[in-house]
């Protein structure tokens, strides 16, 4: 049977000339069936064409408009050609699997999104107009889809969304779903799917969609409430999901349900699941949810009177911070692998006289030994330390908060020889400095004091730790006009109480700073602006942000102004849309440093969303804006928007590292640095070794703190640059021509790169997907030392220590082994500098002298036979020596490969061990371990565990909590099971007070 081949449309085109409405019908089913192919010869037709589609008496309009529609879809009007195709109704197959049916279903479905999503004058100014014009009066009239269309949009969309389900393409129904905000369809497409294996899979693509999809927080929250809904309607409800969801709600009230309602359960799993949901939100890092789920989970607890006592303490235990902390204190000090030695390297090779240098240097000691409880370089460099005078003193002090961070329980005994009110220091320099640091240590350690005297009862016993707050604003209170004292005071208050207050007029801690704000004292004032953001952080409190704004046009005061502009964009925090009219006001403020913090504001409003208005606006003030600060804040704050989308910024930000502004470049570097932090993106450190040679001095500093940012916790088979950043930082130090300022930086990124003892990295999102809001608010903060170099000590609230710790139900440690399938080399320790050191000094040759080449030669000569004379003839001594030790080194070279090579592909770690995000795909229980997880290991953090046979005696790893008691030993009764005496480690004295000498 031969096939007709048609060559071309002509016959066609000739037939739909024809007046016959049948011969028409004819033509046009002919034309579709070819258009593919002959649509060059039906172009000049399409005006024909399109006349039949609106033609009220032609039979078949719906197939004029389809054919009309594919011309016009080749001939690359894409919308004309969506008009026609919608108005095709039936004859349009968006099922079909053509390219033309494929583009205007994705455009179908964006336009829906758009009119569902609410478009405002601005946004809908995108949507297409579509033009019709009747050939017979000639009238032209214009539409909208939504004005016109939408009902047979809306089908179109269903009808992929139901093509989804009967090909059971699940995840693709729900991204639909989700993206045109039809949760009726959601819950549909969840219904249907068939392998109740895949519904957990499902429902985590609807959690990870729905923070990376949905724009509008009040959206997304509408998205979450209903994936609880879908999770408790599971026939065995996955409470550590549900509770996930709810945190991101900060719906406090229904996770203390869900925790007491598994603790009254008499069911060792419901126990294990609760303990697991306090270890992950206790991960989300978030102050004040934390403070508001202890609260409510206390009451619910008294209420419902029933349950495990000693578990209810067990769980408040860990959503105040008391035992996470702990443990991670003790993982720091146990696994440090600070380098002291390159301290001491460094300070040889700056300049002693220079107070940027002290300074750089002790915050580089700060972020090196953070956590570690390793303060040994300042014991040894007690005299130098002592040369610190006025702010150095006061930052120097303050660093101390970041060495013994986390010891909640002994901050006050730590800090007691510079605190006047213990007997100490009474320099106001060192009193300050104190105070900051009581901060940090009470912040990091998580714990909060409770005000409700019927929850008294239930707060542990940790000394003087949870009194340190009450010690804070009394200092404050007794300063009296000592700037330098109340400065310190106000930092460490807004520190402790960070998100604890709410703005009204009853809050005592607001009514507090406000009064130090408004003494108008610059230095004073400036921290207390700082104090009332962090208090505020996230609140939106709309009275705050009226009396912030009218203070900042009537101090006089550049400090308190910027201080405020920051305070403004920390209380908008995480708020999105609701910031937008602030945002407004601010963007058009006369005041440079108004415009400033609205680019903070920005930032800090849109933190994480990857919002693309927000991203232009930022964008455009960056190139258009007649400011250096606020171009660089514009650009910065693009770092924070993108915290979730790390590999776009180098793209975004690579034109403006080439800007002719130097601000421009700093903020691009920085932008990089937050965005790519612990990455090791080659994109990112290209464009940041080619600012690290940039003819300015700051740009350069910007560069070297980034790419130590973007390195944290990089071994050198992860990525090759890695030692030869960390020379880069050498050489800028001891390069005696470097500018202070590049070699400042130089000095800082030497300590972040080596943060926590090398077991820290900076992460803004825990594995669950929360925004780890104190790591955020604490680059922020980090990011103004451009102004106050004291701000810089908030670096320290970014770094999360790289630890995987298994803990059984009683939150003890079992000793028991991971296993990682993987080579050891891959994510071990960046090699010591002293290791380093020796190789580079091995290949080093001793100078020869002449005389005593030629002496050697001629022994040599008297030595060989004639054969081998010929073999050496002309060969002088220190050639055969560089033979010698070449073969030497050939040797050891290829006995390293060979080591390489034989490098086993596995290994084991004992718990507590250092994990990093990138190493969890390779890293599980082993299979003949005693002990199985609740979950799979997921992300580094907590994992509970339980033995496989409960018969088996557990063994247990012996560690010191610091004076972090779990619980009231009234309250909780001993555990039966028996745990090895806690190590007795020797709590090493507090640094003597450094005596300081006015020169």
């Amino acid at each position: 049977m031969s096939v007709l081949v048609v060559n071309s449309a002509s016959s066609a085109l000739n037939e739909l000339s024809e007046s016959e409405p049948l011969l028409q019908v004819h033509a046009l089913r002919v034309l579709n069936s070819v258009v593919d192919s002959f649509w060059p010869e039906i172009s000049s037709y399409v005006p024909k064409i399109q006349a039949l589609s609106e033609s009220p008496s032609f039979p078949e309009p719906q197939l004029a408009a389809l054919v009309a529609a594919k011309v016009l879809f080749y001939l690359g009007d894409i919308d004309q050609a969506l008009e026609y195709a919608l108005m095709a109704g039936d004859n349009f197959d968006v099922t079909e699997e053509t390219e033309f049916s494929q583009t205007l279903r994705s455009r179908c479905i964006d336009l829906y999104v758009e009119i569902k999503s609410g478009s405002g004058p601005r946004e809908r100014e995108h949507l297409p107009s579509f033009t019709n014009t009747n050939l017979e009066s000639g009238e032209t009239t214009s539409f909208t889809v939504k004005e016109a269309n939408f009902p047979v949009l809306e089908r179109v969309v269903e009808d992929v969304f139901n093509d989804c389900l009967k090909k059971n393409e699940t995840f693709e129904a729900v991204g639909i779903a989700i993206e045109c905000r039809r949760l009726d369809k959601l819950k549909d497409a969840v219904a249907t799917e068939k392998d109740p294996q895949r519904v957990p899979l499902l429902l985590d693509y609807c959690f990870r969609c729905s923070q990376g999809l949905v724009a509008s927080k009040a959206y997304r929250t509408e998205v979450l409430y209903a994936l609880v809904e879908l999770y408790e309607s599971q026939s065995i409800p996955d409470y550590v999901s549900i509770c996930k969801c709810l945190g991101f709600l900060e719906d406090s009230k229904r996770v203390a349900e869900i925790l007491a309602r598994l603790l009254k359960e008499e069911n060792e799993q419901s126990h294990l699941s609760c303990l697991q949901i306090a270890l992950d939100l206790f991960d989300s890092d978030s102050p004040n949810f934390s403070r508001k789920l202890y609260e409510e989970f206390s009451l619910q607890f008294s209420e419902e009177k029933g349950g495990d006592k000693t578990l209810f303490h067990t769980i408040r235990s860990i959503l105040n911070g008391t035992v996470p902390s702990a443990l991670y204190l003790e993982f720091l000090y146990t696994k440090n692998h600070s380098e002291n030695n390159v301290l001491k390297k460094v300070k040889q090779s700056l300049d002693a006289r220079s107070s940027v240098n002290h300074t750089g240097l002790v915050l580089a000691n700060g972020f090196m030994n953070a956590g570690t409880k390793n303060d040994a370089f300042l014991r040894e460099n007690i005299e130098w330390l002592s040369r610190a005078t006025n702010w150095a003193k006061f930052s120097a002090t303050a660093c101390l908060g970041l060495i013994h961070t986390r010891q909640a329980s002994s901050a006050l005994t730590l800090l007691s020889p510079y605190l006047s009110n213990e007997g100490g220091s009474t320099s106001a320099y060192a009193e300050g400095g104190a105070l900051y640091a009581l901060g940090f240590i009470v912040a990091s350690a998580s714990s909060f004091e409770l005000t409700e005297p019927s929850l008294q009862q239930y707060i542990p016993v940790t000394a003087r730790g949870l009194n340190s707050r009450s010690y804070l604003l009394s200092a404050l209170r007794s300063a009296g006009n000592n700037e330098v004292i109340q400065h310190g005071a106000c930092l460490g208050i807004g520190l402790a109480c960070m998100g604890m207050a709410t703005g009204d007029e009853n809050d005592e801690l607001y009514e507090e700073l406000k009064g130090i704000l408004y003494s108008d004292s610059a230095v004073a004032g400036q921290a207390a602006a700082f104090a009332i953001g962090l208090v505020l952080v996230g609140s939106g409190a709309s009275r705050a942000i009226e009396e912030m704004v009218a203070y900042a046009h009537d101090t006089q005061h550049e400090k308190i102004t910027r201080a405020l502009a920051v305070c403004i964009a920390l209380i908008m925090y995480g708020r999105e849309e609701d910031a937008d009219t602030l945002i407004d006001q601010l963007c058009d403020e006369k005041d440079p440093i108004l415009r400033y913090g609205a680019m903070f504001t920005i930032g800090l409003a849109y933190c994480g969303t990857g919002e693309n208005k927000a991203t232009r606006r930022l964008l455009h003030v960056a190139v258009s804006d007649v400011n250096e600060d606020v171009r660089r804040a514009a650009v910065i704050a693009l770092g924070f928007v993108l915290i979730r989308q790390p590999l776009q910024v180098p793209k975004i930000v690579k034109l403006l590292s080439e800007s002719y502004h130097a601000h421009v470049r700093y903020g691009a570097a920085m932008a990089i640095g937050i965005a790519c932090a612990c990455t090791g993106s080659y994109h990112a450190i290209e464009i940041l070794e080619h600012l690290s040679t940039d003819a300015v001095d700051f740009v350069r500093q910007a560069a070297l703190i980034a790419l130590s940012m973007v390195l944290m916790q990089q071994s050198e088979a992860m990525n090759s640059k890695v030692a030869d950043i960390r020379r880069l930082f050498d050489r800028t130090i001891s390069d005696k021509h470097e500018e202070v300022l590049s070699k400042f930086g130089a000095v800082l990124a030497t300590g972040i790169i080596n943060a926590g003892g090398k077991n820290c990295t900076i992460e803004f999102t825990s594995q669950s997907g929360f925004l780890r809001s104190r790591a955020i608010v604490g680059m922020t903060m980090f990011c103004q030392f451009w102004h106050w170099y004291p701000s810089a000590h908030f670096l320290s609230l970014s770094f999360r220590p790289s630890a995987l710790i298994a803990l059984t139900k009683d939150l003890k440690l079992p000793k028991m082994e991971f296993l990682c399938e993987t080579k050891p080399s891959l994510f071990d320790y960046v090699k010591a500098a002293s290791q380093e050191q020796k190789k580079e000094e091995e290949p080093v040759v001793s100078a020869v002298l002449s005389v005593s080449t030629h002496q050697r030669r001629r022994d040599r000569t008297k030595k060989t036979t004639s054969t081998e004379s010929k073999v050496n003839t002309g060969t002088t001594a220190p050639m055969d020596l560089d033979t010698e030790k070449s073969k030497e080194q050939t040797k050891d070279s290829s006995k390293s490969k060979v080591e390489q090579q034989h490098e086993s592909s596995s290994y084991r770690m004992e718990n507590p061990t250092r994990v990093l995000p990138q190493q969890i795909p390779y890293v599980r229980i082993p299979s003949d371990s005693v002990f199985k997880g609740l979950t799979n290991i997921a992300h580094p953090g907590f994992i509970l565990v339980q033995p496989k046979d409960t018969q088996v005696a557990v063994e247990y790893v012996s560690y010191q909590l610091y004076g972090y008691p779990v619980v009231q030993e009234d309250d909780m009764p001993q555990s039966s099971q028996t745990q090895e005496p806690m190590s007795q480690v020797e709590e090493p004295q507090p640094p003597a007070p450094f005596e300081y000498h006015e020169d």
